[in-house]
């Protein structure tokens, strides 16, 4: 985690009283914390696209979104 990183969430917990650590999990659809593999699927890589630092994001035919970006192999893939 950059130093950038680590001064924000220490501010954050400061601000809230130091927070539970299942107040500073992202949740699952069902209330559950995340499972890491979970999170850089759904939330971080996308996010990643989405702000220009991997990969791109594309308008479909149907008015959806797809996300794309190079794994390790250089194979592109996407959020399933």
């Amino acid at each position: 985690m950059g130093a950038g990183l680590s001064a924000i969430l220490r501010e954050y917990r400061e601000m809230t009283g130091n927070p539970s650590d299942r107040d500073l999990a992202v949740l699952s659809r069902v209330g559950r914390p995340m499972r890491r593999a979970n999170f850089r699927k759904r939330v971080w890589r996308p996010a990643l696209v989405r702000a220009g630092l991997l990969g791109a994001v594309t308008e479909t035919t149907d008015g959806r979104w797809r996300a794309e970006w190079p794994a390790a192999d250089g194979i592109e893939g996407r959020p399933r």
